[in-house]
This record gives C-alpha cells, sequence and structure tokens, in this order.
C-alpha cells in the first residue's frame, strides 16, 4: 500500500508572515492618546475605541522607499523607511505637517500570523482663520494590521 500525501497551500492568516514580504497593509486603531492644551497646559486624553479609519498602504516598495497610502481623506504618496524593528511610513501633508505610521516586526505579545502591531503619530496644528493662532493637535493611534495580499 503506498502512502500518498498532498501538500495544500496554507491560508495567509495560516502561514507565517515577514513583514520584509509584505506589499500591502491594512490598518485598524484599536486605541488612542490625543492632547489638548487648556490654557497653555498640556492634557492628554486616553481612548480604548477606534479612533481613526482604516489606513491602508499599498504597492509597498522597500527598496525604492516608496508605497501609497489610501485613507478617509483620499490618497497620498508617502515614504518608506525600513528600521530593525519595523517599517515607517512617513507622510507630509499639504500644509507641512507630519504623520509617521510605524508598523511592528514583533511585539511583546503574541499576535496570529498576518497581523502586525502598529502606532500611527500625527503631529501637527490646525491654523485658526485669523491665521494667527495655532490649535495644537498631536495624536497616537495604536492598533493592528493585516496583510491583503
Amino acid at each position: 500500500m503506498a502512502l500518498c500525501l498532498a501538500v495544500l497551500p496554507l491560508p495567509l492568516a495560516a502561514q507565517t508572515v515577514s513583514l520584509n514580504q509584505v506589499r500591502s497593509l491594512r490598518c485598524e486603531t484599536r486605541g488612542s492618546v490625543t492632547t489638548t492644551w487648556d490654557r497653555g497646559v498640556p492634557a492628554a486624553r486616553v481612548s480604548a475605541s477606534p479612533s481613526l479609519a482604516p489606513l491602508v498602504f499599498v504597492a509597498i516598495d522597500r527598496e525604492a522607499g516608496r508605497a501609497r497610502l489610501i485613507g478617509n481623506a483620499g490618497e497620498a504618496d508617502v515614504t518608506v523607511v525600513v528600521g530593525d524593528n519595523g517599517l515607517q511610513f512617513v507622510e507630509r501633508t499639504g500644509s507641512g505637517n507630519m504623520m509617521v505610521t510605524t508598523v511592528y516586526r514583533a511585539a511583546n505579545t503574541a499576535l496570529p500570523h498576518g497581523r502586525f502591531a502598529f502606532v500611527h503619530s500625527r503631529d501637527f496644528a490646525l491654523v485658526a482663520p485669523s491665521a494667527d493662532r495655532l490649535t495644537l493637535a498631536p495624536s497616537m493611534h495604536m492598533g493592528f494590521c493585516t496583510t491583503l495580499e
């Protein structure tokens, strides 16, 4: 009697997925820290609920250092920085504000395959209509990214 083994591909979520191979990611927040200034004193607010629409990064090209970000306000080209701990996506908005999303290679807790922890930092200021006053609005949004391949 012959033994016959079939090799079937595993679904992507069950495979070991390396962040080095990922070409697209969907990142969803699970919490945030936002800061406002009240009479010149910063006040942080922590939330454990989703705080942003999903961020989708496509056409991730590590060698060229670029990707495309699709968000609720449209699409933008972003810079990709490869680091020892993961990938950083850097966006400079039309008004000069900086947004940085870091997707970590590994976290201190076990995550399902194909899932990566991320932090999205927004360091921006809103200009008042009189253009002589800024409203500072930095924030950090945390959650998980999943692969889209």
